[in-house]
């Protein structure tokens, strides 16, 4: 069998920075309806000002009306300061203090929005502070909950006869949480341990979209692979998909296989989606019922028995002490706040 990575679904959701799904908004408060999406454009971000009380600078910014939006941590959107005067501006006391990525300021004309940007906070130019980011953002159990596994019938039985033979018919409603994912092709560029991405099209889309953050922008990532060797880790400089391959490749590049982890499942199939839940695959990542169509390949006096076996030759991971560990310093606040706005990562209003 082929050598192959396998990545944990933990590695990439610890990775991930985390953006969930922007609902607009339907009855704020004030002449204000809905935040853009995404949040703000490519122009001058918005910055808290420390004087006495928090003010704001976001040059070049003329709307009539100016307001800042809370996003809570549980959903929805709240207006919580606004004025007609930029300048006259106050923002919440606990900006600096555990409330980053959690305040949007908001220009409106004429009663509509016309621009917005993420508050920033600290100094533009310093290193991004993503623990403190994260720590404020929806959690990946927040995003994508699991739901219980369960198999219950929909509807009822419908009986005939074809041929002479008696058949039955019941539709079922399933949910299970699957355990690994199977990529034909989809977003490969993006399966990579410490790999940044966002949340919002795997739990939409079933897609890895990275997060925008710059290979330059990376800290040097170690990469370790779980084969019986002394020299089972290399540190990649300047993470990317093509150089954290490419040490995976040089770790275990003539070494045999030593796994015992060979996993073997069966399952009579009647659609692919259904195969895919009970064998505890994807649905919906890679094109995965274009490559097993089951339903094209049932007849009558026939049922379909799929097995799925899977040798595991290694396992692929990175360290992942804390999310400052990374980046380097060229991903400042201010880039992280342009990110932001642009919805690549963030805190969500829903």
């Amino acid at each position: 069998m082929a050598r192959g990575e396998r990545f944990p679904s933990t590695g990439l959701a610890s990775t991930a920075l985390v953006k969930s799904a922007r609902k607009r908004g339907e009855g704020m408060s004030g002449n204000v309806r809905l935040l853009p999406e995404p949040v703000g454009s490519e122009g001058p971000t918005a910055w808290a000002v420390e004087g006495g009380s928090w003010g704001l600078d976001w040059p070049g910014q003329d709307g009539d009306r100016f307001h800042v939006v809370h996003l809570p941590a549980g959903g929805g959107e709240e207006i919580v300061a606004q004025s007609d005067d930029l300048a006259s501006l106050i923002l919440p006391k606990d900006i600096d203090t555990g409330a980053r990525g959690q305040y949007v300021v908001l220009a409106t004309a004429g009663g509509k929005p016309a621009e917005a940007s993420a508050a920033g906070v600290g100094a533009p130019g310093g290193k991004a502070d993503q623990a403190g980011h994260l720590s404020n953002w929806k959690k990946w159990s927040q995003l994508a909950p699991h739901n219980p596994d369960e198999k219950k019938p929909r509807g009822e039985k419908q009986v005939d006869y074809v041929n002479g033979v008696r058949r039955t018919r019941q539709s079922w409603t399933e949910t299970k949480t699957r355990d690994e994912i199977v990529t034909f092709n989809p977003s490969i560029d993006m399966l990579h341990p410490g790999a940044i991405v966002q949340a919002d099209p795997p739990i939409r889309q079933g897609y890895l979209v990275s997060a925008q953050i710059e290979d330059t922008e990376r800290a040097p990532l170690r990469v370790s692979v779980d084969v019986l060797s002394a020299d089972n880790s290399k540190v990649v400089q300047v993470p990317s998909h093509g150089s954290v391959l490419d040490a995976i490749k040089g770790i275990v590049r003539g070494k045999p296989n030593l796994s015992p982890d060979t996993v073997f499942r069966k399952t009579e199939g009647y659609s692919s989606t259904e195969t895919a839940l009970q064998l505890g695959l994807s649905g919906s990542c890679g094109g995965f019922s274009g490559s097993l169509d089951i339903e094209g390949k049932r007849e009558e006096t026939q049922n379909t028995l799929v097995v799925y076996l899977r040798e595991r030759d290694f396992t692929a991971s990175c360290d992942l002490s804390t999310p400052d560990a990374l980046i380097n310093d060229a991903f400042t606040e201010d880039r992280a706040t342009q990110l932001i706005n642009r919805g690549t990562m963030g805190q969500s209003p829903s």
